[in-house]
Formats: structure tokens, sequence, C-alpha cells
């Protein structure tokens, strides 16, 4: 009885996967054409990240070959990136590669990733990892 006159429908595809399913932002009229003040590729790009609703992720990766060594980076793919450093792909972990994940964190806006993993690489931040993110 209290779902009586409830209706339940698929709501429409978000706009940006209907613009890049129809050949992008200019052709679905979403923005001006170029030459009147159409975005650039980033910012096209960036409006495509936040409505698809991709994460960056910091990540903090140890050796297990080593386990003395360890590795901070930010991705927004974290198990490709993860593949490719075992994958020997990376010059400064290729050495001591295979790696283990340990930690990561999830971010929704990309410069405030690439601000955190610069904290995490400072000094400061090199102290506070030790004490709450990696392992004791």
């Amino acid at each position: 009885p209290w779902a009586q006159g409830v209706a339940s429908s698929n709501p429409a595809a978000p706009t940006t996967l209907r613009l890049a399913a129809s050949g992008g932002c200019a052709a679905a009229g979403k923005f001006k054409p170029p030459g009147e003040g159409c975005p650039s590729k980033r910012q096209r790009r960036e409006v495509g990240r936040n409505a698809l609703n991709l994460m960056f992720y910091v990540y903090m990766l140890q050796s297990q070959s080593q386990p003395r060594q360890r590795y901070v980076g930010m991705t927004g793919n974290l198990k490709e990136r993860l593949a490719s450093h075992n994958r020997c792909e990376n010059k400064h972990t290729a050495k001591y590669a295979p790696w283990r994940l340990v930690t990561y964190l999830a971010f929704s806006d990309e410069s405030q990733a690439k601000a955190f993993e610069q904290y995490l690489k400072s000094g400061s931040g090199f102290a506070f990892s030790n004490k709450r993110l990696w392992p004791g």
C-alpha cells in the first residue's frame, strides 16, 4: 500500500556520456563553437572526469623483495599503476619489484590528490605517514 502511485524509471544517461557518444561537446551543443569560447581539451577532460565521478588515488607501496623500500605516488587508475610498477615500467621502482599496496586514499579532486602526495613526500608528511599510515 505505501508504494501505491510510486513509479520507477531509468534516468537518462548523464550529459557527458551522451556528449562522448555524439562526437564531443561542440557537436552536442553543450559548448560554443571554436573561436567563440569553446573550452580547451583539458577543460573538457576535467568536465568528463567529474561527471563520471572518477577518483584520484594517492598510494603507498612497499617492496616485497626489500621491505625497507617504500614508494608514494598518485594515479587515476590504481590497479593499472600497481601492475605497471610490478612490470618494472618505472625506473625508480623497477629494481625493488615486486611491490605490494599498503595504503591508498581516494580524492575526487585531482589538485587535492597532488597536494597530498607532495605533502607525504615532505618532511612533516613523511613523519605523519610513518606514524599513521604505514603498518607498525
